[in-house]
């Protein structure tokens, strides 16, 4: 009866060196606890320190919001003939595209309903 030879025969064969395993099983297993915090100590915890911190939620309740209507004041300059007529008098310095403009003589506190329409227009 031939028998074919093992991987270990054809490895010493062939002058390569083989690995083996070994496993045991433990006949009784180790249990270990992990004790998290030290146990029988009835310490008063501190209070967190930051507590302060930590989000607050109001018991207030508030009635649903109801519709309305919005008008936007920018929308409403459009209409005007020259939506920018309050720059007039006004001196535009463009410094950049994501900063935008800088103005120089107009008064804010002396703008007509109008023009703080047009205002709003030229914000955005």
């Amino acid at each position: 009866m031939y028998e074919a030879p093992s991987v270990e025969q054809e490895a010493r064969a062939s002058g390569e060196t083989t690995m083996s395993t070994t496993t045991t099983t433990l006949a009784n297993p180790v249990t270990a606890t992990l004790k998290l915090r030290p146990s029988g100590q009835n310490k008063e915890e501190e209070p967190y320190r930051y507590a302060h911190l930590l989000p607050y939620f109001s018991q207030d309740h508030y009635p649903p919001l109801t519709p309305f209507e919005h008008v936007d004041p920018g929308h409403r300059a459009l209409s005007h003939p020259n939506p920018r007529s309050f720059l007039d008098n006004a001196t535009v310095v463009e410094l950049t595209p994501n900063l935008g403009n800088e103005v120089h003589g107009v008064n804010l506190a002396t703008l007509s309903d109008d023009e703080r329409d047009q205002l709003a227009l030229e914000v955005y």
